[in-house]
C-alpha cells in the first residue's frame, strides 16, 4: 500500500498578509468619500445671512465688545490738564489711573491733553497754589465751574484721590446739565423778564428834625421818598418840607437828597419784622423869621438812619427810624453842629 503523500503548506508571505487589510482599508475610504459627497450633491447649502451687528452698531450708537457683547457707547469725553506744581505733588498718571476708574464706561477720559474740541467735550484743569487745589471743570456750551480741594498734610496718594473723587463729581454735574441757551443772556422771554416797576418802592414819611445847638428849635413836616430796591439794598431820592413847632418864628425847610438803605430780617417771627441801616445827605434851603435877624440861606447835612419796619401786609411796611446827624455846612451859629430827627414812615414796595 502506497503511502498517502503529506500535503505541502506554501509558505505565507508579508505580502499574501497585508492584502486583505489593504482592501479594508480602501472600501472603509470609499464609504466615507460617499457619505460626505451624497448631500452636498443632494441638498445646495442654504445662502449666508447678512449679519445685523453693524446696523445694530450705527443704529443705536453701540458697538460689540471682544465677546461680542454690545456695550454703551460714551457720553462724553474729558481732557485734563495739570500745571507743573499739581503734576509734581499729584503725579498726573496716578490721577489719570484712579479719575478713570471714578468715571467708569460713560465718560471717555482722552489721553492727550491736546485733540479736537466737540460738544461732549469736558475739560479739566488742575492746578496748585499753598497746598489747596484750584480745579475747574467746563464743558464746551456750560458754564465754567470751579472748586478748592485743600490737601494740606495728605500724602500725595489720599491727595490724588481725594482730587479725583472731587473733579468726577464735577464733571458728571457737566455731562448731565442741560444744554446752554445758543441766544445766552442776550434775551428774556417776557413772562420771566422781571418788571422793573416791582422793584421801586415808595416811602412816605412825617419827619421831625430838632438841632440843639442852633436856633432852629423843632421842625416837623412830610417827607416823601422813592427807591429803587435790588435784593436787600434800595438806593433812594427824597425830599422833604419842615416848618417850625414853635408858632413865634416862622422857619421853613425845603430839602432834597439822596440815601440808601440796607435791609435786615429779624429772624422767623409770626409778624415780619426787619431792621433798616442807611444813611442820607442832601441840600435844604432856608428861611427864617422870628426873634433875632431873618435867615435867607442853604446848609447841607449828613445823617445816619435806623429804622425797625414792621409788615403790615405784604408789600406795605410801618417803621421807626431815628436819625442823627451832622450838619456839614454850618449857617452862623444858628445852625450848626449835631442834628437829631425822627420818622414815622410807610414804606409800599416788593419784599425781596
Amino acid at each position: 500500500m502506497t503511502p498517502m503523500a503529506t500535503p505541502r503548506h506554501r509558505p505565507t508571505t508579508d505580502c499574501n498578509r497585508a492584502a486583505p487589510s489593504s482592501a479594508l482599508a480602501a472600501t472603509r475610504s470609499a464609504i466615507v468619500a460617499f457619505a460626505v459627497a451624497w448631500p452636498a450633491a443632494g441638498h445646495a447649502a442654504p445662502p449666508a445671512m447678512p449679519s445685523s451687528a453693524p446696523v445694530a452698531t450705527v443704529a443705536s450708537g453701540r458697538a460689540p465688545d471682544a465677546g461680542g457683547n454690545v456695550t454703551a457707547a460714551p457720553v462724553a469725553r474729558t481732557r485734563i490738564a495739570l500745571s507743573h506744581a499739581a503734576d509734581k505733588r499729584l503725579a498726573e498718571l496716578r490721577l489719570r489711573r484712579l479719575l478713570a476708574i471714578e468715571l467708569g464706561r460713560k465718560v471717555q477720559l482722552e489721553h492727550e491733553q491736546t485733540g479736537p474740541l466737540g460738544d461732549d467735550l469736558v475739560q479739566v484743569w488742575v492746578d496748585l497754589a499753598d497746598e489747596r487745589i484750584a480745579l475747574q471743570v467746563r464743558r464746551m456750551g456750560r458754564t465754567l465751574a470751579r472748586r478748592t480741594v485743600d490737601i494740606s498734610g495728605y500724602p500725595s496718594e489720599v491727595a490724588a484721590r481725594m482730587v479725583a473723587l472731587e473733579a468726577s463729581e464735577m464733571i458728571r454735574v457737566q455731562v448731565g446739565a442741560l444744554p446752554a441757551d445758543p441766544c445766552g443772556t442776550c434775551r428774556l422771554r417776557a413772562q420771566d423778564a422781571p418788571s422793573e416797576l416791582a422793584s421801586f418802592a415808595a416811602l412816605g414819611s412825617a419827619a421831625v428834625r430838632f438841632t440843639p445847638s442852633g436856633d432852629l428849635g423843632l421842625l416837623a413836616g412830610p417827607r416823601l421818598e422813592l427807591g429803587h430796591q435790588h435784593g436787600r439794598v434800595r438806593q433812594l431820592v427824597y425830599g422833604e418840607w419842615l416848618v417850625a413847632t414853635d408858632s413865634a418864628t416862622d422857619t421853613r425847610w425845603l430839602g432834597a437828597g439822596i440815601g440808601i438803605d440796607v435791609r435786615i430780617p429779624l429772624g422767623k417771627t409770626p409778624t415780619p419784622l426787619q431792621l433798616a441801616v442807611g444813611a442820607r445827605t442832601g441840600l435844604a434851603a432856608l428861611r427864617s423869621r422870628g426873634a433875632g435877624p431873618a435867615l435867607d440861606d442853604w446848609t447841607a447835612t449828613a445823617t445816619t438812619r435806623v429804622a425797625a419796619e414792621l409788615a403790615l401786609r405784604p408789600h406795605v411796611w410801618l417803621g421807626l427810624a431815628v436819625e442823627p446827624g451832622l450838619v456839614v455846612r454850618p449857617i452862623d451859629d444858628r445852625v450848626a453842629g449835631f442834628t437829631l430827627g425822627g420818622a414815622l414812615t410807610i414804606a409800599a414796595g416788593p419784599t425781596d
